[in-house]
């Protein structure tokens, strides 16, 4: 889903849509970040992480750079959607690879598997279809 996001707000700004729909779309890619965030964090204490604290506190300093540029571009800095576009790309390599899969390899090492998992998403709201 912010793969989806993420390339509609490059097209829409590619190709020169009005300020308001570049906005909407930056205001829910910003959003759904917040509540991919939040189900991660939900899971990571569910299944005991032992890195839950280091790596909420990552995703805080991320989700405080999304609303700076969000901001800046509400107050008309047109290249604030440029620059979230690039971060957020670098953070869905470099976040996904190098932090996320250390919980899946956690649970799989910790012999949580499969069952565990559906288990907690089936209990975090608004999960990330």
């Amino acid at each position: 889903m912010i793969v989806a996001l993420l390339n509609q707000l490059f097209e829409a700004r590619e190709e020169g849509q009005a300020r308001d729909v570049v906005a909407s779309i930056l205001n829910v890619l910003v959003e759904y970040t917040l509540v991919h965030f939040a189900n991660e964090e939900r899971l990571m204490l569910a299944v005991g992480f032992p890195d839950h604290s280091l790596h909420c506190g990552k995703h805080e300093d991320f989700a405080n750079k999304l609303h700076v540029l969000r901001r800046q571009y509400d107050c008309g800095h047109h290249g604030a959607v440029d620059e979230l576009v690039e971060i957020l790309k670098n953070w869905l390599v470099e976040h996904i690879v190098d932090e996320d899969t250390l919980i899946g390899s956690w649970i799989a090492g910790a012999g949580l598997g499969d069952g565990a998992v559906a288990m907690i998403s089936r209990m975090t709201p608004a999960a990330d279809d």
